[in-house]
């Protein structure tokens, strides 16, 4: 499209539709270099983005090259702030506003949390441009806290708010001592609640036998039940669309083929997904899909200079428009995916730290979606593309 800022299906206009697919790529190549290759994890590339994104904003020299390598958004400046405040406006749904004025008040599924927060300590004073910012594209609030003076109290106030954001399921992310040249922290956190369009019975979920990677079959609970989403077939592997109610969100699972796992997840990237969505077509399914919970903790420092091979980032003077002599230290993500026969809940939180200069680093066509080995899936917001989880389940037990 030749218009930058033209629309697309659904109102999404180009420039979110070019953050959304840079976030997706961004968050797929962590999702797989960050989970080990036999185990179970998530990652969610929307929270990770997000706070890249307040890191780009205050960013300068080389750390802002760094961060463009990391993230490349096809947008000037200007147009990437403003996607980022239509991309999340756009996602997010807050029913807590609406719940206070009326009790009665039954919230829409899906519930889409999305906040960002600047975290100090006290005594620094980020630049006033920096926080305008923050606050004018992420919709973002600024916290002063003891880190040094008094680390237990600010990691209770740092978690807490994590943890009414994401309505308690992260609760410890953050941990006290900090390094000594902390002086600020980017804070993300996302927190999902969706059912299902077709929830499944509870009376139809039982055991049923699961393959692990290396060819043990063990019991794993176990739903069962009809939808109505998409389905396809590419080489070496099966995919499958369900809805969550409201058909904004959906869940793409990607089954590998016996023996194909490690090919799928390996090469699981935008350009696959493309092939993936121009594959898919409206079904009737058939679906065996087992629970699973998963949780993640994960320091993406090492994973992103020594796994995605962006140099260059941690440890570099270059953050000028936060404050002067200001680097990027640890970024550390958690998660935690629970889907069962309602829906999906979720929660993520990014933290990126800030340090002084030195800080170490037809009609439908029924079809069968059964799936018993290990398999990929996708979170993501229908309109934009924007994946808001994506994670891999090797063992659902």
């Amino acid at each position: 499209m030749d218009d930058a800022d033209g629309g697309l299906a659904g109102g999404v206009t180009e420039p979110e539709h070019r953050l959304a697919r840079a976030l997706n790529a961004t968050g797929l190549a962590i999702l797989g270099a960050a989970v080990e290759r036999d185990g179970s994890g998530a990652v969610s590339p929307l929270s990770i983005g997000l706070a890249l994104g307040m890191a780009r904003a205050g960013a300068t020299g080389p750390v802002a090259t760094a961060l463009d390598r990391l993230l490349p958004v096809p947008l000037d400046e200007a147009a990437r702030l403003r996607a980022f405040a239509a991309l999340t406006a756009r996602i997010a749904s807050d029913p807590a506003s609406a719940a206070e004025e009326d009790p009665h008040w039954a919230p829409p599924s899906p519930t889409v949390v999305i906040a960002n927060r600047l975290v100090t300590d006290l005594g620094f004073e980020p630049l006033p441009a920096y926080v305008a910012d923050v606050a004018r594209w992420f919709d973002g609030s600024v916290a002063s806290v003891p880190l040094h003076s008094d680390g237990p109290a600010a990691a209770d106030r740092i978690n807490g708010w994590i943890e009414d954001v994401t309505r308690g399921l992260l609760r410890t992310v953050v941990e006290a001592p900090f390094p000594d040249d902390l002086v600020a922290m980017i804070v993300n956190a996302v927190y999902l609640k969706a059912r299902w369009s077709h929830p499944f019975d509870r009376h139809q979920t039982s055991d049923a036998a699961f393959t692990l990677l290396d060819g043990t079959r063990v019991a794993a609970p176990t739903m069962h039940g009809w939808a109505d989403g998409r389905f396809g077939r590419l080489d070496g592997l099966t995919a499958g669309s369900l809805d969550y109610e409201g058909d904004s969100l959906e869940m793409v699972i990607l089954l590998p083929d016996e023996g194909h796992f490690d090919a799928v997840a390996g090469a699981l990237s935008t350009d696959v997904l493309d092939s993936v969505d121009a594959a898919l077509a409206s079904a009737a399914l058939d679906v065996t899909l087992p629970q699973f919970t998963t949780e993640t903790r994960v320091e993406l420092a090492d994973v992103i200079e020594h796994e995605l091979g962006i140099t260059g980032l941690f440890g570099v003077t270059g953050l000028d428009r936060i404050g002067p002599e200001l680097a990027l230290g640890e970024i550390l993500h958690a998660t935690r995916v629970t889907v069962d026969e309602e829906g999906t809940e979720a929660a993520a939180a990014t933290i990126v730290a800030i340090a002084l200069t030195g800080l170490p680093l037809e009609p439908p066509v029924r079809h069968s979606l059964h799936v018993d080995r290990p398999f990929l899936y996708l979170i993501r917001d229908r309109a934009t593309g924007a994946i808001l989880f994506a994670g891999r389940v090797t063992d659902p037990r």
